[in-house]
């Protein structure tokens, strides 16, 4: 977990999610620190805002549970391991270096199928 190896798991009752935004603009944006520190089932942190919109590093190590997002779109791009997008219909499954967008007032659950995901979402 966190890049150390540990028996422990991660308490899959929490899901962290922090709306403070961590750089101002032009800043360098460090992402490995968050990582590390991450001790949460499912964490997001926002790390920028850009125009209307943030920039949110999420580190996911379980399920989350079904909802949606009733005035934004939400864009993931998985940094390593397997993110799957369970939607009413279908499964979407990205892997490292893979995008994905998902429209607003769209039901679904994220989860984590191999090793740990890293993913940006709004």
């Amino acid at each position: 977990m966190n890049g150390t190896t540990s028996n422990t798991r991660p308490d899959t009752s929490r899901y962290a999610t922090h709306l403070n935004v961590l750089f101002p603009p032009l800043a360098c944006v460090g992402v490995p620190a968050p990582v590390t520190a991450c001790k949460d089932a499912w964490y997001n942190q926002t790390l920028c805002q850009v125009n209307n919109s943030v920039v949110r590093l999420g580190v996911m190590q379980a399920e989350y549970r079904w909802h949606k997002h009733d005035n934004a779109d939400e864009f993931f791009f998985v940094l390593e391991g397997e993110f799957l997008i369970d939607l009413r219909d279908r499964t979407v499954t990205l892997g490292p270096r893979e995008p994905g967008d998902l429209q607003l007032d769209h039901s679904h659950v994220g989860m984590v199928r191999i090793g740990k995901a890293r993913s940006r979402s709004r």
